[in-house]
């Protein structure tokens, strides 16, 4: 990502069992932004990432991008305030520290589901945590 500088490691969960997806640059589109395939570090990794539902892949309703960072779309289909899964030290007369999430677990939903679970690992030098959102488009 343009702004996102630490890679995160994802993972999908299929039978209660990860299995890490691996980076592979010709999965993704660049459109417009001078970069060629080829041209990024082969282990470049993810920003996060979208959800996006089977019946509307252009649209995505959900993100997970940068630090602790993610937002949903509402009900009239437009993205709300970001959230952080975790803010430290904000207002103290000190540095604030930024936790990240460093790994994801999407745990696929079965064909007749609408709630996809995701699993975020949120780690900082003072913290450590692990969330659960199950997150239904509808």
């Amino acid at each position: 990502g343009l702004y996102f500088h630490s890679p995160v490691r994802m993972f999908d969960v299929v039978d209660g069992k990860a299995q890490e997806l691996a980076y592979d640059g010709a999965a993704f589109n660049y459109g417009k932004s001078g970069i060629k395939d080829g041209e990024l570090p082969a282990d470049l990794g993810f920003a996060g990432f979208r959800l996006n539902t089977r019946k509307d892949t252009d649209r995505d309703f959900a993100a997970f991008l940068g630090a602790s960072y993610f937002r949903a779309v509402g009900k009239e289909g437009q993205y709300g305030q970001s959230a952080r899964g975790l803010a430290i030290d904000t207002g103290m007369g000190k540095p604030e520290e930024f936790p990240d999430f460093i790994a994801y677990y999407l745990e696929q939903p079965s064909a007749d589901s609408d709630t996809i679970v995701v699993y975020g690992l949120l780690d900082s030098p003072s913290v450590a945590g692990a969330y659960r959102f199950a997150i239904t488009n509808g």
